[in-house]
């Protein structure tokens, strides 16, 4: 189930996900999907988008 879940998500375009939201919400999980898992977050570019 969770699975699926998942699968649907990662399919689903973050426009898709975040319509009706603020344009903010699409960029932090644009921005976090591109991430490695090595990647160091920006903390203040995170920051700014939700302040």
């Amino acid at each position: 189930k969770y699975r699926r879940i998942s699968e649907t998500k990662q399919a689903t375009g973050a426009a898709e996900l975040c319509k009706g939201y603020l344009i903010q919400f699409e960029k932090y999980l644009t921005y976090m999907r591109k991430l490695s898992f090595k990647d160091m977050l920006n903390y203040d570019y995170l920051r700014g988008l939700l302040s």
